[in-house]
């Protein structure tokens, strides 16, 4: 991992994943050459193959269903952009997580929090890896072994040859399709879970400084005078989250926005071209309509628990031994918990809140835009 990004443990699978496709600079030619190739394959021969597929459609289920392949992987394309442009913020985040790091380890019972957001922004990403690529390996078994006739997962258009032509064309085109989808499901994987990674651990943080703040206090070895230091150490501290929330929010707004707008795009064509479908061709859209669905969700459902976990921060103010402390402390208090009043809430694009109430408009809009295609 490179030393800028040491902090961001939580997104270790992430930052190989950026390293590999070049977003985090190299100073190896042999990384910047492999780099190139892979975007080369990946998205300048790959995406046009699918873009064509779509205007060379026969009919409008066809245009549908290219579009429902197209639409989430011209999204991957859009937010390697947008996180490629956000890379000096990542390196701000990753400073600030580096200085929170070695100011929590001292508190080690409090510090299990941390611990263990890291482990579940880590586990989440490995779910949903599995559960991408293992979505994507059934729907090729399908397609290629189990549907009548030659047929590919997703519209492709192929210069120079038929690839219904013979087995081997068909092998080719089969397996060109294949490496290029699951090389944009593995950057969908690392995008999707970026934004709930980050939050993931702010929860953390948050958990940490509100077990410390309802202990202030309670120990009877401590001072009134350590009480009030570790007071103002906490009031720094929540200082820190506070500027760390700003830069991961400046860090995954955009990406969020274009994931919302996108994937409601997406999930209406899959909708549509389930119900024009065949019963195996279902299944396999199904499964795509079921991630689509899930890429969403994830982000949502964790900007949730930042908001609620923020919230419980001010009633933990009231839970420390505030009666018996000085008046200075219960002066520096009342400011502290006036800070901690407004709840701490993600916004994609600076305006939609990332939350579960965002996550059921955007099925409505889905369903909507669903019924206008099917019209």
């Amino acid at each position: 991992m490179s030393s800028k990004m040491e902090a961001l443990t939580h997104l270790k699978y992430q930052v190989l994943i950026w390293k590999f496709i070049g977003i985090i600079p190299s100073i190896t030619q042999k990384s910047f050459i492999i780099a190139v190739f892979v975007h080369i394959i990946g998205d300048f021969l790959f995406l046009p193959t699918l873009i064509m597929g779509c205007t060379k459609a026969p009919n409008s289920q066809e245009l549908i269903l290219g579009l429902a392949y197209a639409i989430p992987i011209l999204c991957v394309v859009f937010r390697v952009v947008s996180t490629n442009f956000n890379y000096q913020q990542i390196i701000k985040v990753s400073e600030i997580l580096d200085c929170l790091h070695e100011n929590s380890k001292e508190f080690k019972e409090e510090y299990e929090s941390i611990e263990s957001a890291i482990q579940k922004s880590q586990k989440l990403f490995k779910f949903i890896c599995s559960f991408y690529y293992s979505s994507v390996t059934i729907m090729e078994i399908l397609v290629t072994f189990v549907l009548p006739g030659r047929n590919l997962m997703a519209p492709m258009w192929v210069p120079f040859i038929d690839w219904k032509q013979s087995l081997m064309t068909y092998g080719l085109a089969n397996l060109f399709q294949y490496i290029g989808i699951m090389y944009q499901v593995g950057l969908g994987a690392a995008l999707d879970t970026e934004p709930a990674g980050n939050i993931i651990l702010m929860t953390g943080y948050m958990q940490f400084l509100r077990k410390r703040v309802a202990k202030l206090g309670w120990d009877q070895s401590k001072s009134k005078d350590d009480n009030y230091k570790e007071l103002i150490e906490c009031i720094s501290y929540h200082g820190t989250l506070l500027k760390l929330f700003k830069e991961i929010s400046k860090a995954i707004s955009r990406g969020l926005f274009l994931l919302y707008f996108m994937s409601a795009l997406a999930q209406c064509c899959f909708a549509v071209s389930v119900i024009h479908a065949d019963t195996q061709t279902s299944f396999v859209l199904t499964l795509l309509l079921v991630s689509s669905t899930f890429e969403t969700f994830v982000p949502c459902l964790f900007g949730d628990n930042l908001h609620y976990e923020s919230e419980l921060l001010a009633y933990a103010v009231a839970d420390c031994n505030w009666m018996d402390q000085h008046q200075k402390f219960k002066k520096d208090l009342i400011f502290f918990t006036r800070n901690t009043q407004k709840p701490l809430t993600v916004l994609a694009g600076g305006h939609i809140p990332c939350s579960m109430s965002t996550f059921v408009a955007l099925q409505k809009l889905a369903y909507s835009i669903f019924v206008l295609f099917k019209e």
